[in-house]
């Protein structure tokens, strides 16, 4: 029996190839649990967001732009850190 190449070691080695596939079993249980999920109606959703106060309204939009600048806030030298990066079907992507 031939031994493997070095390169078929190396796959093998791969964690993500190993149990990667979901059993008929775990599907048929998921596709289940969502079916099962109740989903709220636009009344619903219209009667839940009329109970917000003003101050709740204020608060979320603070959360929301204080989250939207700490994710989006970049230091001083970010730009040099950027690399361009060639895809085969792309000529560049920054």
């Amino acid at each position: 029996m031939p031994h493997k190449t070095k390169r078929k070691l190396q796959i093998s080695k791969i964690p993500r190839k190993k149990g990667c596939y979901v059993s008929r079993d775990q599907e048929k249980i998921e596709t289940k649990a969502v079916k099962g999920e109740k989903w709220m109606d636009n009344e619903n959703i219209n009667e839940w967001t009329e109970d917000w106060t003003k101050e709740d309204l204020k608060e979320f939009e603070k959360v929301g732009k204080k989250l939207i600048t700490e994710v989006l806030c970049w230091h001083e030298k970010a730009t040099d850190s950027i690399r361009i990066a060639y895809n085969g079907t792309l000529r560049t992507t920054v």
